[in-house]
């Protein structure tokens, strides 16, 4: 006896439009699902086909996957599931304007970081510029910035050790 088929729920959770081309599974019983002409599908290849077609009763032209039903390794039909052409380029181009707004807030906080380490790096580096310039015109008593961390920070140390000294000279 056929089993009781789902279809139109099926439908409904996927947006799919589901058939059957092959073999009446059930011999003398429907199967609950509409069938498609045998000549649009090789069925009995027992691959599994991508292909497009109008379906009966649409307009539109439905892009579908057919997979094959083969009971005992032999192939007597396959079950086809189709979805309308437009709406699958409705869905790629709602994925596309979602990864183009992604990208572009994560080029902005990219920027914002980058604009952060960059001025956190060259302000300790450019206030022993100054520091350098002042002790170059005579003035030893010149404040070395020292917020700087590692290499920076011991530079700093360094540059006011040195200032120290020549002042002390």
């Amino acid at each position: 006896k056929a089993p009781t088929f789902a279809r139109k729920s099926l439908e409904l959770a996927t947006g799919s439009r589901i058939y059957y081309v092959g073999v009446p599974p059930f011999p003398g019983e429907k199967s609950g699902l509409p069938t498609l002409p045998e000549s649009k599908i090789d069925w009995q290849s027992g691959e599994m086909l991508t292909f497009e077609f109008v379906p009966p009763g649409a307009r539109n032209v439905f892009i579908a996957v057919a997979a094959p039903v083969e009971p005992r390794k032999t192939p007597v039909g396959a079950i086809v599931v189709a979805r309308q052409k437009t709406d699958i380029s409705a869905s790629v181009w709602s994925l596309i304007r979602r990864l183009a707004v992604a990208g572009v807030f994560g080029l902005f906080v990219a920027a914002v970081l980058a604009v952060y380490v960059s001025r956190r790096l060259v302000r300790p580096v450019l206030g022993l510029s100054h520091a350098a310039d002042e002790v170059a015109a005579g003035r030893y008593d010149t404040p070395v910035p020292e917020r700087g961390a590692g290499e920076i920070g011991h530079l700093a140390d360094r540059f006011s050790e040195m200032a120290a000294r020549l002042a002390e000279a």
